[in-house]
């Protein structure tokens, strides 16, 4: 099963997009300003920053040409998070979106974003996941995600990241932490299912399983908890 991951992160961002304009209106002063997006995949997330002047970060070449033929005005680097190429003290704002859930060492990575903010920059998590908490139904979709689950934390993802935002920035000493949880809505009639069967049988045939999911998928239910966090160094 191949998944389009450049549509998936357009899927995601776009029902997180809320939850960014939320984050973005509480914080503390206007942009534009100098924004850095930390694993910024494919450039999922440009478009909301199209008045700022953006850097964006990414170890995988190959997410960075997919995102420079769809904006080529922004700045795009190939780097480490856990070591950025960039001065301390460099930007306004720092952010990253789905990318805690698959660091093996998110506090050393929380602490480089933190080292390349300016004093009184705002660090921003816009999405990450529980895994843990998540919520199947019926039986029968209780047992997918149990696998998906199990699949999941063998490519070393930790479950629990989503719940874990708020610790993690006191560890790393940042101040006026916030934190919160998206909302959640179905829509039935979309082609986002589509893309969620995809990544569920995708998970699934990584630790052998082929296909338990059912053609008929009426009257189920995922919901996977997700949160956000902001904080300012």
């Amino acid at each position: 099963m191949t998944v389009n991951w450049h549509e998936r992160y357009k899927e995601q961002a776009g029902w997180t997009r809320q939850t960014r304009e939320y984050l973005l209106s509480k914080v503390d002063f206007a942009l534009p300003k100098k924004v850095l997006d930390v694993g910024c995949g494919t450039g999922a997330l440009f478009p909301d920053f199209e008045k700022s002047n953006l850097t964006g970060v990414d170890i995988d070449h190959g997410n960075l040409r997919v995102a420079i033929k769809g904006d080529t005005k922004k700045d795009l680097v190939q780097g480490d998070g856990y070591h950025l190429p960039f001065s301390t003290g460099s930007y306004d704002v720092v952010f990253c979106h789905y990318v805690l859930l698959w660091v093996r060492q998110p506090i050393l990575f929380l602490e480089e974003m933190k080292r390349v903010l300016k004093p009184g920059g705002c660090l921003l998590l816009f999405a990450e996941s529980d895994y843990q908490a998540r919520i199947d139904t019926p039986e029968v979709q209780k047992q997918i995600g149990n696998l998906q689950n199990a699949s999941l934390e063998k490519q070393g993802v930790d479950l629990e990241t989503g719940r874990k935002l708020a610790g993690y920035l006191e560890q790393i000493g940042c101040t006026k932490i916030m934190t919160g949880v998206v909302g959640g809505e179905w829509d039935r009639s979309t082609r986002s299912a589509t893309l969620e069967q995809q990544v569920l049988r995708s998970d699934l045939q990584k630790i052998g399983v082929e296909d338990i999911m059912s053609s008929d998928q009426a009257g189920s239910l995922t919901y996977i908890p997700t949160f956000y966090a902001m904080a300012y160094r």
